[in-house]
């Protein structure tokens, strides 16, 4: 099933603490390493796989393929199963040795899987980079990939260093997250990986203006009244139908973005992340915002 656009950022407003299952004996530093993963949690693909090799992930979410980063990229090319739904008798036919899933996944397949002893542990969605930080580390943890995990936190370190230069010199243009699943228009405030895919930028937040934090709804006539500089929808693919572009075109159109053609659209496993591939989207949407900014100096 699709995620509906209040779902993707309702996640970028809970928290970022993780719990095992109750059921289950806890994970020791002393376990063998699990080999038999199974992720349920689409938010936490892209940390997985990039913390060990991809023969240990046995199966991850159908919706993987539509949100994560990682799985579109050409090195992550290959076969690995997918499943619809986070049902016991699917998980348990994968022969895990651990399962990551989120707080919120069906607790009838959570004490299903304690009862059958398999290491079960539930990640809230981070609320911005610090927690992604301490997520992609539990991982870490649990996967026996302490070494991956600091060198990819060390090259996350750079990469943030890198893009601050950028626009440090430069006024911060206003810039609106946005999302229409055809019946109401979805936005995020202060307090979720967007707010910080955009301040990374070297954009402010227009929907966290007037203090506005979390999941935000906004009618058209909100969009039109904040009036960004800068609009950043996603693309059409996978999951993801074309009701954003729809509304856009028919009801947006007086939007300064829309009308100076300043408008990014972002790949869904961008524009949703809630993983460190929020740095990659923060340096794709700044690469968009300085490439658009050149087309305007040369008209």
């Amino acid at each position: 099933m699709k995620p509906s656009a209040a779902a993707i950022l309702l996640c970028a407003t809970l928290g970022s603490a993780c719990t095992q299952s109750g059921g289950t004996r806890p994970l020791q530093a002393s376990d063998s390493p699990p080999a038999r993963v199974v992720i349920a949690n689409t938010s936490l693909v892209d940390t997985v796989l990039a913390l060990v090799p991809r023969e240990r992930v046995v199966a991850v979410p159908q919706q993987a393929l539509t949100w994560s980063t990682r799985l579109g990229l050409p090195k992550e090319a290959g076969s690995l199963a997918t499943f619809p739904a986070f049902t016991a008798e699917t998980v348990l036919a994968f022969e895990p040795d651990l399962v990551l899933c989120s707080v919120h996944s069906l607790p009838e397949t959570v004490s299903t899987l304690e009862a059958a002893g398999v290491p079960t542990v539930r990640f809230d969605f981070p609320t911005g980079l610090r927690d992604v930080r301490t997520q992609l580390q539990r991982c870490a943890e649990l996967l026996g990939a302490s070494e991956a995990a600091t060198e990819l936190l060390r090259d996350l370190d750079a990469r943030i260093a890198a893009l601050e230069p950028g626009h440090a010199n430069r006024a911060r243009p206003r810039a609106l997250l946005f999302d229409h699943d055809g019946n109401e228009g979805w936005s995020s405030g202060s307090a979720t990986p967007a707010h910080d895919i955009l301040t990374l930028a070297g954009l402010d937040n227009a929907a966290a203006d007037g203090e506005r934090s979390g999941p935000v709804r906004l009618s058209l006539e909100q969009v039109l009244a904040l009036d960004p500089d800068v609009l950043v929808i996603q693309l059409p693919h996978g999951e993801v139908d074309r009701s954003t572009e729809r509304v856009l075109a028919a009801e947006l159109g007086a939007l300064r973005a829309v009308r100076e053609g300043r408008v990014v659209r972002l790949h869904p496993s961008l524009f949703s992340t809630t993983s460190h591939e929020m740095v990659r989207a923060a340096e794709t949407l700044a690469d968009a915002v300085e490439s658009l900014d050149a087309e305007n100096r040369g008209r």
